[in-house]
């Protein structure tokens, strides 16, 4: 499964939530994702290496933004590709979401970025998703209808 996210539609990677720069609730959930990195990493390098990969998905959501405005940016979903070569504090993903705002980059392409960048992680292994800090957030604020149905757009469970 690692050659794409078996999503029920390219609309679930795509969806758009709107939440206020300064919510302290986001920003707590992308400081957990950031300083709980080293697990994910830890696991994903590990799955790359294998000759087999076990997991299903391997996910980094990062924050791009376009050169001329750095603080007009959005949220995007990546595909983990692995630490850069000649960097390894750098790590390279395979853009999955459009992005809207962004116009540097494009759904297929790949984007090389810092932790600093990263919002949010999640792998997928015997269908449930580890990490997705800032989705269980955003599911958390949901009512039990949205839920369910933001839920429905995934092969897996974040429960």
């Amino acid at each position: 499964m690692h050659e794409s996210l078996k999503l029920r539609s390219q609309r679930d990677m795509d969806q758009i939530f709107s939440v206020n720069a300064t919510d302290p609730e986001m920003q707590q959930a992308i400081q957990e994702a950031r300083d709980r990195f080293s697990e994910f990493l830890k696991v994903a390098d590990a799955d790359i290496e294998r000759i087999i990969p076990c997991l299903d998905d391997v996910l980094i959501k990062i924050y791009l933004s376009n050169p001329d405005s750095p603080d007009s940016g959005e949220h995007v979903w990546v595909r983990y590709l692995g630490r850069d070569e000649r960097d390894k504090t750098r790590f390279r993903g395979e853009l999955i979401s459009s992005p809207n705002k962004v116009k540097v980059l494009k759904k297929g392409q790949v984007a090389n970025f810092k932790l600093e960048r990263v919002s949010d992680w999640l792998y997928v292994e015997d269908d449930k998703a580890h990490g997705a800090f800032t989705v269980q957030l955003l599911r958390r604020r949901m009512t039990p209808k949205e839920r369910k149905k933001h839920d429905a757009g995934y092969p897996f469970k974040f429960d």
